[in-house]
C-alpha cells in the first residue's frame, strides 16, 4: 500500500501492544459519558474528558438542517471550517418532506450561535417536530436566545417551544397572535397531515420583545449585530457576528426567491446594503436561511443583477395555483412573484 505522494505504508507499522486492560471491554451504559481523548496540538498535551465535553473544542456555529423546522437526531460532521456539527437529512429526504409541489428548496438549515455563556438560535422552523429538546442537547448549559429573522410560516413554527422570542418592530404584532396556516391544507405533501394535529394553526410564544436596527447580542466572546433588511417582507432582519458570519435570512439566497413585486426596489436595497457590509471585510461568509450556505457574497452581486432583469423577464412567468403567485426562472434564481 502506498500513500499518494509519499512512501509505501505497510500493516506491520501499525502493529504495537496494547494492555488489555486498557481496552473497553462493554460499552458505557449512557453512550454520551463515553471516554473523550483530548490531544492539544500545542503543546503535545493530553487530556482525559467525557464526550459531552466535546463542545468546548468546535466551532461557534451549528446548524440544525431542516426542512421548514424538520429536524432528524442524526448527527454529521460538516466540511465547513466554521460549522461544528449538523443535524442532517439528505436531500432526497429534504425534498420528500417539502410541503411545497413545484419548488425545490433542498435546504432550511436553522442556526444555533454558541458563545462562552449564550446561544442564539436564529428561527424556529415550522413545528412539524419538537425543536427544543434537540436545542437543549446541543448546548445544554446555556442561556438561549430566540431570534426570528421574519415571521413567514417557515420561520415562527417553534416559537411556542420558547420563553422568549425576539422580532424586528415591524413584525412583532404578526406573531403576537396566533397564526393560520390553513393554505397547508392544499399541498399535495403527506407530511404536512401533521398539522391536523394543531388545526393548522401556531399557538405564538407569550413573551415576544422587539429588534431594531444596530441592536446587539452579546453571547460571550461572540456578538450578534441586527440588520433590517426589508423587502422579502418589511421586517426581515440579517445577522452578522464579529467573527464575520453573515446570517442574511430570506432576504438573499440561492434557489426560490419570494418577493412583492412593488417591494422589489426596497429589497434591492437591503442586498446592496449587505454587499456593502461585506465590502469591510474580506472573510466574511454567508449563510441564507435556505440552500447552499457557508458562501461567498458573490450570492450578494449574483442576486442583485438577477432581481434587476425581473421587469425583463415578466413576460416569461406562469401562474402558480397553490403558491398564488407568478413564477419567473433565471440562471441561479426561481422568483415567486406576488
Amino acid at each position: 500500500m502506498t500513500a499518494e505522494g509519499g512512501p509505501a505504508l505497510r500493516t506491520a507499522d501499525f502493529d504495537y501492544p496494547l494492555p488489555e486492560d486498557l481496552v473497553a471491554s462493554h460499552p458505557a451504559d449512557r453512550r454520551d459519558e463515553s471516554r473523550l481523548l483530548v490531544l492539544e496540538r500545542r503543546s503535545g498535551s493530553l487530556t482525559d474528558r467525557r464526550f459531552p465535553d466535546l463542545l468546548e473544542y468546535l466551532d461557534h456555529i451549528f446548524i440544525v438542517q431542516a426542512v421548514v423546522g424538520i429536524a432528524t437526531p442524526s448527527f454529521n460532521l460538516s466540511k465547513d471550517s466554521r460549522i461544528s456539527r449538523w443535524l442532517g437529512m439528505s436531500p432526497e429526504e429534504l425534498k420528500t418532506m417539502s410541503p411545497y409541489e413545484n419548488i425545490d428548496q433542498l435546504s432550511a438549515p436553522l442556526y444555533l450561535i454558541h458563545g462562552t455563556h449564550s446561544a442564539l438560535l436564529i428561527d424556529t422552523g415550522c413545528g412539524l417536530f419538537p425543536l427544543k429538546p434537540i436545542i437543549q442537547e446541543l448546548v445544554p448549559n446555556k442561556k438561549l436566545i430566540i431570534v426570528n429573522t421574519h415571521s413567514h410560516f417557515d420561520h415562527i413554527g417553534g416559537n411556542s417551544e420558547f420563553e422568549i422570542v425576539y422580532i424586528h418592530k415591524d413584525e412583532l404584532n404578526e406573531i403576537t397572535n396566533p397564526t393560520d396556516i390553513s393554505f397547508l391544507k392544499d399541498s399535495p405533501k403527506e407530511i404536512t397531515k401533521r398539522f391536523e394535529g394543531i388545526n393548522y394553526t401556531y399557538q405564538p410564544c407569550k413573551n415576544i420583545q422587539p429588534l431594531k436596527s444596530d441592536d446587539t447580542i452579546d453571547l460571550g466572546e461572540i456578538t450578534v449585530k441586527i440588520i433590517h433588511t426589508p423587502g422579502h417582507s418589511s421586517g426581515s432582519i440579517s445577522l452578522l457576528t464579529n467573527k464575520d458570519d453573515l446570517f442574511t435570512g430570506d432576504t438573499a439566497h440561492y434557489g426560490t426567491m419570494y418577493v412583492s413585486k412593488e417591494e422589489i426596489p426596497i429589497h434591492l436595497s437591503s442586498v446592496s446594503k449587505l454587499l456593502e457590509i461585506c465590502q469591510l471585510s474580506e472573510t466574511i461568509e454567508l449563510y441564507p436561511s435556505h440552500e447552499t450556505y457557508g458562501i461567498s457574497k458573490k450570492l450578494l452581486t449574483d442576486l442583485y443583477e438577477s432581481m434587476q432583469k425581473i421587469d425583463k423577464l415578466w413576460e416569461t412567468k406562469k401562474w402558480d395555483e397553490f403558491l398564488e403567485g407568478w413564477i419567473i426562472y433565471d440562471i441561479n434564481f426561481a422568483y415567486v412573484v406576488f
